[in-house]
């Protein structure tokens, strides 16, 4: 799919889940390069050392000339088999020194790294941090329904790049703090659907950190009336963000202040 609209010479980066040696093939007759982790039964038989045995930062490579493909082994906590078609000899032969912890020394300590494994770990950094949120607080409900995973994916999903997106307004919010925000907005809006007999005077339904945030609240004109959410008279101005009607004169200014 890549292949229909990115450039030539591109860098692809991908998990064990979708790495082969043919794809690599496939992907540098399309003039495209790729790095990605790669299953251990996919390898084709390659002569690949075991280093289950050896100590951590141990590394192996081995390089086939004629596909040009390289695989690389590398024991961090397990195994870790990385396979491109690069033909950058810096990234491919070469290694660094990365940060990891150690149980016996109660202690972050240097371990040597493969440049192609912290090459790939940068390229792939925000799909493993999008996976990572996501999965914090995911949704635990269950269901026999096909659809399910698929909707709860991304619900989950989108939830974590709203806050992303937040968090460009307000740095210091967490997650946990975003979802509770969400749940409690949910909370407090009307119900859906019409109610017979007298119903009671409502609250506006707009969180308290909303409304009074005193950021981006616009009022605008609109062609129907809505009754003021502070006096309750009829009014064809509402504010943009808390959608509520409102006064221009004084309703609006009172209504947004603690």
């Amino acid at each position: 799919m890549c292949v229909n609209f990115l450039p030539s010479n591109s860098i692809v980066f991908i998990d064990n889940y979708f790495n082969s040696l043919s794809l690599l093939d496939t992907l540098k007759e399309k003039k495209l390069y790729c790095v990605g982790t790669i299953r251990s039964d996919r390898i084709e038989k390659a002569p690949l050392k075991e280093l289950k045995k050896e100590k951590r930062g141990s590394h192996f490579t081995l390089h086939d000339p004629e596909a040009n493909i390289t695989l690389i082994r590398w024991h961090d906590n397990s195994q870790v088999t990385l396979a491109t078609n690069l033909e950058d000899e810096t990234i491919c032969k070469t290694k660094v020194s990365c940060r990891r912890w150690s149980k016996q020394d109660h202690a972050s300590v240097s371990v040597d790294q493969p440049t192609a494994i912290n090459f790939y770990n940068k390229g792939m950094g925000g799909v493993d941090r999008f996976d990572q949120m996501r999965g914090l607080y995911r949704s635990r409900i269950r269901s026999k329904k096909w659809y399910w995973p698929l909707f709860r994916f991304c619900l989950n999903g989108a939830v974590v790049n709203m806050w992303y997106l937040y968090r460009r307004c307000d740095e210091s919010i967490s997650l946990v703090e975003f979802l509770r925000r969400i749940v409690l907005a949910i909370l407090v809006s009307p119900p859906l659907g019409s109610v017979t007999g007298p119903q009671p005077k409502r609250t506006s339904g707009v969180m308290s950190e909303i409304r009074h945030d005193m950021k981006e609240h616009w009022i605008d004109k609109q062609q129907t009336q809505r009754r003021c959410a502070k006096c309750g008279k009829c009014s064809k101005f509402v504010c943009l963000k808390c959608n509520v009607g409102l006064h221009p004169d004084t309703c609006f200014r009172l209504y947004h202040q603690k």
